[in-house]
């Protein structure tokens, strides 16, 4: 199991996994003379389904000499702090506020509950990655491939260049570093193309996920 990134040492797993399934969030209005009521969110999201938070339960072990001492140290590393959490079998990383609910501390060993209250998304380990080596008018083409989820991607740019997509043109100030550009907006299977026009070498990057 990883916390924030690091590697958390003689930590069992005593039970599996407890996630609950992330909710999608509903706005319901009524209709004034229509029976039942209308769900809008989606119209208010702009066609996005949004999710609710959900619930990641681990109870945890591990031996040591002082159990008192071991169990304070993890309450005072991550109760009531917002972390990244790997577990051993699942890919990628959740993201939330945490809770340690002692469970034992008896002999050398301590028991523990951690509860967090995550993000729905279960997050790659590493942001996805695409270079492209800007070229004059009109342009050199790209192609951004959506992933599982939703997102919007992040430009950085060594000179200043101009982005031609959607019918738009978006013009990158050089040094432009991880600015999140809308009209490269990400939807499972659909991808964005566009040409970029200037000099120097444009990013785009960002983080996909899934909701399992």
């Amino acid at each position: 199991m990883k916390i924030n990134g690091q590697q958390v040492t003689g930590v069992r797993l005593m039970a599996p996994i407890g996630l609950t399934s992330p909710q999608p969030r509903s706005q319901r209005i009524t209709i004034p003379g229509k029976s039942g009521t209308l769900d809008v969110s989606t119209v208010l999201s702009g066609g996005e389904t949004i999710y609710e938070d959900r619930t990641l339960s681990l109870i945890l072990e591990e031996y040591a000499a002082d159990p008192e001492s071991a169990m304070q140290a993890r309450i005072n590393a991550w109760h009531g702090k917002t972390l990244t959490i790997s577990p051993e079998n699942a890919p990628g990383f959740y993201r939330g506020s945490v809770e340690i609910i002692e469970l034992r501390a008896t002999g050398h060993t301590c028991r523990y509950l951690l509860q967090a209250t995550v993000e729905p998304w279960r997050w790659n380990e590493t942001d996805t990655v695409v270079t492209v080596t800007a070229a004059a008018s009109p342009g050199r083409d790209f192609s951004l491939t959506p992933t599982l989820m939703s997102v919007t991607p992040r430009v950085s740019t060594t000179a200043s260049i101009t982005i031609a997509v959607n019918g738009l043109m978006i013009a990158i100030p050089a040094g432009t570093s991880g600015l999140p550009v809308q009209a490269l907006f990400l939807r499972p299977g659909s991808p964005v193309s566009g040409k970029v026009i200037g000099s120097g070498t444009v990013t785009f990057t960002w983080r996909g996920g899934r909701l399992r």
